[in-house]
């Protein structure tokens, strides 16, 4: 399953609708963190079409135009962040970059039919063999959880960017996903796994921040960083219509099962279905979504 099929194969980036105020635990998300400038968008929190599209909007949010760029996208899958890019980089050379065989026949196959102007190169996306310092931009969007595999891209990044050319990343960061981390808390107790629920509470507070997304772009050689958070909403009518996401099956729900481990038992996904039908059979499944892209320039 490929990203870009959770709008259709389009990866563009469009607008997401519906707005709230903000209570004041995610109003405290503002204050600055080690001195880099923190941004909050102005719909905060908001209800968001999908997935994808909340992770391009604060990606579009944060790219610096350039006259004569070239950008590259690290685990693009089938087109995702390119879309965006090309938006607010007009004219400029575009490189994906993915090694999952599926995704990238996907994005072989919408770059055969013509005029979306990019193309991808099958390589891992820590280790893609292309230039040094032969863009201006660089960008991963939905990063890996594992820091480790984190931190690989966005050293990739720090060689692929030239001096003074920007890094953006994004994420789901700490305190997203919220909801299904307490179902699955609730699997553990009804089935008595404490394993399970100690393995969660690391997953969750696993995440990252963006502060430490900061530092490991500063890591990688980056500086003048800036991050913009966003909390929205998916809603979901039912436990089936939310496992089955494209995005979720994509995105979201590899990394979760990775992240556990051997503890993931084989039946938790229909546990949180069925959960989240008993829960919601009256109304909508409510997830809340914290995503952060954080900037920064090549020194250099």
């Amino acid at each position: 399953m490929n990203a870009g099929s959770a709008r259709g194969g389009d990866p563009s980036g469009a607008a997401t609708s519906g707005a709230a105020s903000a209570p004041a635990s995610q109003a405290a998300d503002a204050r600055p963190e080690s001195g880099r400038r923190l941004l909050r968008s102005g719909t905060v929190p908001r209800v968001a079409d999908d997935y994808v599209t909340l992770l391009e909007a604060v990606l579009g949010a944060q790219v610096e135009p350039s006259a004569d760029a070239r950008a590259v996208v690290l685990r693009c899958l089938s087109g995702l962040g390119v879309g965006t890019l090309a938006e607010r980089l007009p004219g400029a050379h575009l490189v994906g970059v993915e090694h999952d065989r599926a995704a990238l026949a996907v994005a072989r196959r919408r770059v055969e039919l013509g005029g979306e102007g990019w193309s991808v190169v099958a390589a891992h996306p820590a280790a893609t063999g292309l230039p040094a310092s032969a863009f201006s931009h660089g960008a991963v969007v939905a990063l890996p959880w594992a820091a480790s595999a984190r931190r690989a891209l966005v050293a990739e990044l720090g060689r692929l960017v030239a001096p003074h050319g920007q890094a953006l990343v994004v994420t789901p960061v700490r305190g997203a996903f919220g909801e299904v981390f307490d179902l699955l808390r609730e699997l553990a107790v009804r089935d008595d796994v404490p394993a399970l629920a100690r393995a969660v509470d690391a997953v969750a507070a696993a995440l990252p921040t963006a502060d430490e997304l900061g530092a490991d772009l500063a890591a990688a050689g980056f500086g003048h960083g800036e991050a913009r958070l966003l909390a929205s909403r998916l809603l979901y009518t039912s436990g089936g219509a939310f496992t089955a996401d494209p995005a979720m099956r994509a995105l979201v729900l590899p990394e979760l099962t990775a992240s556990l481990g051997s503890v993931w038992p084989e039946h938790a996904l229909r546990y949180v279905e069925s959960a989240i039908d008993a829960y919601f059979a009256e109304g909508v499944f409510d997830l809340t979504v914290r995503v952060a892209c954080v900037s920064g320039r090549r020194l250099g």
